[in-house]
């Protein structure tokens, strides 16, 4: 069942002209975001006195966390790509001919967080080998120990575009047309969340969705001059939650809407 549901999945991607635009453009952004951190930092001149040098947020270990950071916001586009994909089925009737053909619903949300999990797995897999390049490229010492010190950030960016596609598979299953999707998302993202954030004084609000998933993501010049390392165990666990729960809301919409 997996096997025919990947095979699905991908023939669809394959075949799909949002898909390949996408997902282009989202490799270009990444680089083009990547070459000007690098360019940038690479460029700035080095005081003798000063007591941090721009070079080590482009070495190992803080290497991973700066280019995860980086591209994470182009890595916007995965999800956005997702809603786009999801509602064009719902609307051209391809969800309809799949319960023809016999897939179960159950097996339409599989195959949909099958979709999510090789993009997720795709974009980190650019991330790892940006990372590692950079790394290389920056770093004096490339002994292995340096190299895996800060590699926890591969889950953590795993992580991070996992869970915001799959809110924005919960979007595009509640709400159906691709317009509406998207502007319902990107206005949740940049000004409800936050806004709730910002009204309500108490730490509930971190458990939050999109909250729980940038959680994960390290800026790690702040983390520099707050001068403590981050703890991602309570944003991992909250994200985990989150994507149950939004599975659960997605499989409930697509078992109960009449197609």
């Amino acid at each position: 069942m997996v096997k025919t549901l990947i095979k699905i999945e991908l023939r669809k991607l394959l075949l799909s002209r949002s898909a390949q635009v996408i997902f282009l453009l989202f490799l270009l952004l990444s680089i083009l975001s990547i070459l000007f951190v690098t360019t940038l930092m690479g460029e700035i001149p080095i005081d003798e006195n000063a007591t941090v040098d721009p070079r080590q947020f482009l070495s190992f270990p803080m290497v991973w966390d700066m280019i995860s950071y980086q591209i994470s916001y182009a890595a916007l586009l995965l999800p956005a790509l997702i809603a786009i994909l999801t509602c064009a089925e719902l609307n051209s009737g391809i969800i309809r001919q799949h319960l023809i053909e016999g897939l179960s619903r159950k097996e339409l949300v599989a195959g949909k967080l099958i979709t999510i999990v090789l993009l997720s797995v795709l974009a980190t897999l650019l991330f790892v080998i940006a990372g590692f390049l950079v790394g290389m490229a920056f770093t004096d010492s490339t002994a292995l120990s340096d190299i895996t010190e800060g590699s926890t950030a591969i889950f953590r960016f795993l992580l991070y575009i996992t869970g915001v596609s799959v809110l924005a598979y919960t979007f595009a299953v509640f709400i159906g047309s691709t317009g509406t999707t998207l502007i319902s998302l990107l206005g949740y993202l940049i000004i409800i969340e936050p806004t709730i954030v910002l009204v309500i004084d108490h730490p509930v609000v971190d458990f939050l969705p999109n909250a729980s998933f940038r959680q994960l993501l390290n800026f790690p010049i702040l983390e520099l001059i707050r001068g403590s390392d981050a703890d991602y165990t309570r944003a991992a666990l909250a994200t985990t939650g989150w994507l149950i729960v939004l599975s659960l809301l997605s499989y409930y919409r697509v078992s109960h809407k009449d197609y």
